[in-house]
């Protein structure tokens, strides 16, 4: 019997102290597909885009919300690269693997860059959980949720609270 409770105990004792929350943050409507690298967050799955920015400058990246510790893994889908790394290097994050699939663990939300030599780099976005967004049906409240929004000529009143979600892309007059 007593070993039972402590195999129970020992599960939900993992389970709090590690992979708590994860929310994979949506793709865009424009955005592709990453067509080298496929992520998973404490084993679910994290969409990976792959976009322009500045000029034409070419990257993957990804989002997603931890409220703690969790383990990532990242897998390249193509050749083999001889060398990965994690920056910034601050961080000392330990890759764990070879070849096309690494892991390692974070301890808090980061925003790190994988880069695989040979590829694009891998932008993460691992982000703490949105604390208390304003409740979207507030008359004074400006919702923009998830997507790519043309605002034109925006004015807000004093008062009005303007909330922006993660996953948006905006352009403004």
């Amino acid at each position: 019997m007593n070993k039972i409770h402590f195999y129970i105990l020992f599960l939900c004792t993992s389970a709090l102290c590690h992979g708590g929350l994860v929310r994979a943050l949506p793709l865009l409507p424009d955005d592709e597909p990453s067509p080298d690298y496929e992520l998973l967050v404490d084993g679910k799955a994290v969409p990976v885009a792959f976009g322009s920015f500045n000029g034409g400058k070419d990257f993957h990246h990804a989002s997603f919300e931890i409220d703690g510790q969790s383990t990532v893994s990242v897998h390249l889908k193509g050749d083999r690269p001889k060398s990965i790394k994690v920056v910034p290097s601050r961080h000392a994050i330990a890759l764990r693997g070879r070849g096309e699939s690494v892991s390692f663990e974070l301890e808090q939300p980061l925003k790190l860059v994988l880069k695989a030599e040979g590829l694009r780099p891998f932008f993460l976005f691992a982000l703490p959980p949105e604390a208390t967004p304003p409740d979207p049906a507030d008359p004074k409240v400006h919702y923009f949720k998830p997507g790519v929004h043309e605002v034109g000529l925006f004015r807000p009143k004093s008062g009005e609270t303007i909330y922006c979600g993660i996953t948006n892309r905006y352009s403004f007059e």
